[in-house]
Formats: structure tokens, sequence, C-alpha cells
């Protein structure tokens, strides 16, 4: 699929936005389908050939028992991990198709809508995304995510500072240093984050998402516990494990696990469980094509959440864009979004469209 955008991960511009389509069929007819963002193409079809297609049909046979893939899945991490999870999404879609409901209603459904944040992912100037804000505010948004990528801190907070003065208090602004995937500059030290988010507090932001690396626990504790604005994190993290040695290190006051990322649906409910004990926010990341978001809204209509992220920067990244190889894109209303109701993930391929894009 492709679009062009300057983004801040890489500097440049994106055209293309790969992405792995699964479908598992039954004998009786009924076809699940997942998704996976980034997309691993050959790699991931042949680890799936070649470790879990045996292990399905030898191992499991009844789609239902999602609980054993899911220990699989578990056990094997280092080998198939994340790259796994678009397949437990297309079982729990056999499920929810078997059963004539949606994904979220079989888990115990807690609600069905919730808020969305409109998610940036270009590079723009202050006064260009102070406008967009504007416009997105009018058109029914309440809510912004402002992605921080420039070398100097200051031109970071001029950007939050230009869209607070343009919104004022009717927008909620969320900041995003992207500091995870560690690709490229700029990398922010321990003292850039606590000065970054001493500042971000006396403009009323809601939280600052992914600033520090992954891998840096000790800092990540100290930034969470020595600041008052929320630090969130967790979008590239795998497994219940890993998200409890984060919440126990006092890492994150909002653990934000993609469904598709870190174990399936079913592992994912329950790194919402501990967090929910832990009294700690759930808010799954949910930027990505295809079938991430539904996905991700068939896990936030069971579970304590009240927001969603909807990836949102026209002209490039639209609703139609993202959703390009769904029947119907995923719109939100009056800045909420409804959790798809037809049966297992509630949503519909447009197989013309899959066949356009299809390279394997």
């Amino acid at each position: 699929m492709k679009a062009s955008y300057l983004t801040p991960w890489a500097g440049e511009t994106t055209r293309t936005s790969p992405y792995t389509l699964v479908k598992i069929f039954t004998d009786e007819g009924i076809t699940g389908i997942g998704g996976q963002v980034p997309g691993y193409g050959i790699e991931l079809k042949t680890m799936i050939d070649e470790v879990v297609k045996p292990f399905l049909l030898n191992e499991i046979v009844d789609p239902f028992f999602i609980g054993r893939f899911s220990e699989m899945v578990r056990w094997w991490r280092h080998r198939i991990g994340p790259r796994a999870c678009c397949v437990e999404v297309a079982l729990w879609d056999i499920v929810g198709k078997a059963a004539n409901q949606p994904i979220y209603k079989l888990f115990g459904a807690r609600q069905d809508r919730v808020k969305v944040y409109a998610s940036t992912i270009e590079v723009k100037t202050p006064e260009e995304r102070a406008k967009d804000a504007v416009t997105w505010l009018e058109n029914g948004f309440q809510e912004i995510k402002l992605k921080l990528n420039n070398p100097a801190p200051e031109k970071d907070l001029e950007v939050v500072r230009t869209v607070r003065d343009a919104v004022g208090d009717e927008m909620e602004i969320i900041c995003d240093a992207f500091q995870a995937w560690r690709t490229t500059p700029p990398f922010w030290s321990l003292r850039r984050a606590k000065q970054m988010a001493k500042e971000l507090e006396k403009m009323e932001v809601a939280w600052l998402e992914e600033p520090l690396g992954r891998n840096d626990l000790d800092g990540l504790s100290e930034l969470a516990s020595g600041v008052d604005i929320p630090i969130a994190g967790g979008e590239i993290e795998f497994g219940l494990r890993r998200f409890k040695e984060l919440m126990d290190r006092g890492c994150y006051d909002i653990v934000q696990p993609c469904a598709t990322w870190a174990g399936g649906l079913q592992e994912t409910r329950k790194i919402a469980t501990i967090a929910e004990a832990a009294n700690k926010r759930c808010i799954p990341c949910c930027w990505g094509v295809g079938l991430t978001l539904p996905t991700d809204l068939q896990l936030i209509g069971s579970i304590p959440c009240d927001h969603v992220e909807f990836g949102y920067d026209p002209p490039s990244y639209t609703p139609e864009f993202r959703d390009c190889i769904l029947k119907e894109p995923l719109l939100p209303r009056g800045g909420y979004i409804e959790i798809p109701r037809g049966p297992g993930l509630g949503v519909e391929l447009n197989e013309e469209m899959v066949a356009k894009f299809c390279v394997a």
C-alpha cells in the first residue's frame, strides 16, 4: 500500500506501508483473517509455513484451542514472538464467526465505543500543525498526538506551544518522543527527557510517550517517578512477563501494548489485567494499516480503556488509505469510534484491493 509522507523516525519520505495478511481456512467453510505490521513479507510467510502451520494442523487441529497456541508463541518468543500474533488473531476471527459474535463480546463486553485521538505522523512546522489541530477540532476530534522529532528541544516545544495556543483547553494534547525504536537521531538522554517532561507539564500535555530507549529501564523508572506528567510506552514490547517487569519496575504509568505485536489478543488482555491490578492505564498502540485498528478495537471493547489511537494526518495518511483493504473504512463520529459489531473482527476484506497489493 502506498502513500507519501515525511516520517519523524527516518527523516525522509515514506512511500510504502508493508503489511502481511494471513488467512486460515477451516473444513466448515469459515475463513479467519489476521494481519501484521510491520510487514515481514516472505520471512513471515516462510516462518508460518515451516513452524506455525504444522503446529496448527498436527498439534491443535481445533481452532478454538487458542490458549495452547498462545503458549507455543510465548515459549518460542525468540524465534516466533510478535511475528505469530497475526495467526492468533485469525484464530479468534474464526471463533467469533463460528459463534456469530464480535470478539469483544466473547471476551465479555465492557464498552461498544471509545474516544479517539488523532495520531499524527508527518514532520510539519508549528504553524501547519496548529492549523491542522484547529481544523480537526472543528471536525470533532477532541485529542491530538504530536510527534517530537527535532534535534533542538526548543523546536519541539514550539510545536506543542503553538498548538496549545491555537486550541486552548478545548483539545487534549499527547506527545510522542518515539525513542523506543532508536533507529535515527535525535536520541534523548535522561536529562533531556526530564527537562521536556517538566516543560510539557506546564502546557498540560496528557502524557509523554516513549521518551527513552525501550531497554533503559533504570532511566524510565527514574523519569516516571520524578515527574508529574504520565509516562507511556510499550508499543514494541512482547509478552506478559516483559510487561509485568516494566510495571514492577515503575517504568510506565500507561502501558501501550499492540495486540498484533505484544502476543495476540489473549496475551494482550492478560497484560491489560495486570495493568489494572497495578493501577496502571492500558491504552493500546493502534498505529498501522489493514486489520491493526479493528483488531485493537476488539480488545479495547473488553478492557478498561478510555482512548484509542486513530492514525490521521491528511492528505497522506487518511482512513481511506489505512483501511483500503477493508470494504468500509472505520470512521469516528463526535470524537468516538464504535467497536466493529460484525462476527469475529467485525470487518470484511475488500478482496479486489487485496489482490491489487498482494506480492506473494
